[in-house]
Formats: structure tokens, C-alpha cells, sequence
């Protein structure tokens, strides 16, 4: 086993039982290998978790710039992004590790894991800003400030994470509609 499957039967398990309920014994076991082995790629457990908060960042930011690159109508490509979490969140890996490490980080790893955190949150909203100057231009949505918008965007998605973490799918699902209907309404033209 190479580092890539550790660090995914990693990110499993940190991001269903945390990083304390988490030890190295608990992720060799699951990958199949001896606890050493592990070593052998990490220095420790800091090391592995801290790596993959990394790839997780990375991972989000090239998902959304995947979205934006995408040859949809604006509406249609801002409301993909805002639900793909949700179904995302049942498959991904990577994407549960990060949301849930983003609201609980562990007491000792906090600092990197914030500042990782608000560093991904301005990259995320710069490109949602960028992406609602273009469609303001274009004349796809109102004119109103894009930073701001971006913002709120942000913040919705904070609301659907705290739903995916603690709420079932269903009211996931309902939250998630009410919240996208009452932002686009926001957006759009009255033309």
C-alpha cells in the first residue's frame, strides 16, 4: 500500500470518528498493513492528517474551478455547485473529511487547520466574486456587489456543512431547495 491509500482510509476514518477517536493502529488496520508501515510515508499521525487537510483544500478548489469552467448556463452552473455538496457528501471521501475538520479541528493541530481553512474560504470566495462580476456583465444576474454576494454564498454553504453534519438527508435536501431558491431569487433579472 502506497501513501495514496492510506491517506484515503485515513481521511475515512478521521472523518467518522475525528482525529482523537482515530490512532494509527485504527488506520494501518483498516489499510491492511502493519502499524510501522505507515511510517514509512508519514512521520506521524500530525504529519498524515495535516497532509491530507492539504489535498482536501486543493481537491475543493479545483472542484469549483472545474464547475466554473463548465459550459452551462450561469443559473444552472451556480445551483450544480451549490448541491453537489450534498451529493457529494454521501461519496467523497475527501470532502467529508473537510467539512468536518473544518468545524472540529483538533485542539493540537488548530492554528494550521483555521488558517488552511480561512485561506481555502478566500480563495473560494474570490472565485465565486469573479465569477458573479462576469455574470453581472453579462447581464446574467443583477447588478449588485459580487463580493458581498460571494459571501453570502459562502455562508449558505457553511449552513448546508453544519446540516450535513448534524441533520438527515431529507431535511438536508429541503434546507438546501429552500436556501437556493430564496439566493437565486435574489440574483436574478427582472427582466
Amino acid at each position: 500500500m502506497g501513501a495514496k491509500e492510506i491517506k484515503h482510509e485515513a481521511a475515512f476514518l478521521f472523518a467518522e470518528r475525528g482525529y482523537d477517536g482515530t490512532s494509527m493502529s485504527d488506520i494501518a488496520k483498516r489499510v491492511g498493513i502493519k502499524t510501522p508501515s505507515i511510517y514509512t510515508h508519514f512521520k506521524g499521525k500530525d504529519d498524515l492528517f495535516l497532509s491530507i487537510l492539504e489535498e482536501s483544500a486543493m481537491s475543493e478548489l479545483v472542484y469549483v474551478r472545474q464547475t466554473f469552467q463548465q459550459e452551462h448556463p450561469f443559473k444552472q452552473m451556480i445551483k450544480d455547485l451549490f448541491y453537489s455538496y450534498v451529493h457529494r457528501y454521501r461519496e467523497d471521501v475527501m470532502l467529508r473529511f473537510w467539512i468536518r475538520t473544518s468545524f472540529f479541528p483538533p485542539h493540537e493541530l488548530e492554528k494550521k487547520v483555521v488558517s488552511k481553512f480561512n485561506h481555502y474560504l478566500d480563495k473560494l470566495e474570490n472565485e465565486l466574486k469573479e465569477t458573479f462580476q462576469e455574470a453581472i456583465i453579462d447581464k446574467k444576474i443583477n447588478d449588485i456587489d459580487p463580493e458581498r454576494t460571494a459571501t453570502v454564498f459562502v455562508a449558505l454553504l457553511d449552513s448546508v456543512f453544519i446540516e450535513l453534519l448534524y441533520g438527515g438527508y431529507e431535511s438536508v435536501n429541503r434546507r438546501v431547495h429552500a436556501l437556493w431558491t430564496f439566493f437565486w431569487e435574489s440574483l436574478q433579472t427582472k427582466e
